[in-house]
């Protein structure tokens, strides 16, 4: 199970945006739970779920927006003891540790007007659904082309450009 050092370097490492801290601390935890001939799947899930307090906490004290990170309905629990491997476990843990992050880095762009605030969000909530800019320019009630401009002039990217490195970043995370 993860150690009281490993989750306390983890959540610093939350708390700092530290994302190969984050990771490296888990892929060990991971493939050392991997190499185990035998895991109680249930004693597991609920030191999953203990360490997902944890990051719960660390989002609430963080004043992040708990419904960003882990949806609208906070249920954690009831997600990972759905699971059946330790790798369903490590994928959401994962995931969930990448939303956290994303939403550390979407503040951090608090010099962005709102409206580019909000395209990030969006970007960052839909990435695997969005199939072009009229769909941002749709929700957010803004024109296409107004949305490009600002978010060019504001980042220095295109919108385009943002959503596919933001997918590659995830994909990176998660696979």
């Amino acid at each position: 199970m993860l150690s009281n050092s490993e989750i306390e370097s983890i959540l610093n490492a939350i708390k700092s945006n530290e994302e190969k801290i984050i990771y490296e601390t888990l892929d060990a935890f991971f493939n050392k739970v991997a190499q185990q001939s035998k895991i109680n799947i249930l004693d597991f899930q609920y030191h999953m779920i203990d360490f997902t307090s944890l990051l719960i906490n660390t989002t609430i004290k963080n004043q992040f927006n708990t419904e960003y990170v882990f949806g609208r309905v906070l249920q954690p629990a009831f997600e990972i003891l759905q699971f059946e491997t330790v790798f369903d476990i490590e994928e959401w843990i994962k995931h969930t540790i990448a939303c956290i992050l994303n939403y550390n880095k979407t503040q951090k762009n608090y010099n962005y007007s709102k409206t580019v605030r909000q395209i990030i969000e969006y970007i960052h909530q839909n990435y695997g659904s969005i199939s072009n800019v009229d769909e941002i320019a749709h929700y957010l009630h803004f024109s296409k082309g107004h949305l490009m401009k600002l978010f060019k002039k504001e980042t220095g990217q295109s919108i385009r450009d943002y959503l596919s490195a933001h997918r590659m970043e995830m994909a990176k995370i998660l696979f």
